[in-house]
């Protein structure tokens, strides 16, 4: 599969794996959660969902792969990019404080950043072809 429909698929699923990731948010910051633990559960239900779709459908991982690698490897990009989805929405809800406008741009920037980053640790690390 070539790079492009992987781009083209991992824009679908990052778009639901997003949603899911605002709902789960919204929903715990609304029952009063502080914000780190809110964006950490929303980023971890969203991660479970792009897990089995991105390792299926978007990088076509069904033969001759390596499950426990990949599970590893896509556990640790996750785990890197939570750290930078929770710091950068941190840092800008700090500076724009905790408004519906500064919580919005806070989530958009962090997720805009951490899907860049999640794409590339999985292409090339976590569900890389690997040639015999």
């Amino acid at each position: 599969m070539n790079t492009h429909t992987q781009i083209l698929r991992f824009l679908l699923v990052g778009t639901a794996t997003v949603l899911i990731d605002l709902v789960t948010y919204r929903t715990i910051l609304f029952a009063g959660a502080p914000v780190g633990p809110a964006k950490a559960a929303g980023f971890f239900v969203g991660s479970v969902f792009a897990y089995f779709v991105n390792r299926s459908w978007t990088f076509a991982r069904h033969k001759k792969s390596h499950p426990l690698w990949e599970t590893a490897a896509f556990i640790a990009v996750y785990s890197a990019t939570l750290l930078a989805n929770i710091g950068i929405n941190s840092y800008i809800l700090a500076m724009l404080g905790r408004t519906e406008k500064g919580i919005l741009i806070a989530f958009l920037a962090a997720t805009g950043v951490s899907a860049m980053l999640n794409f590339l640790g999985m292409k090339f690390i976590a569900f890389r072809t690997i040639r015999v």
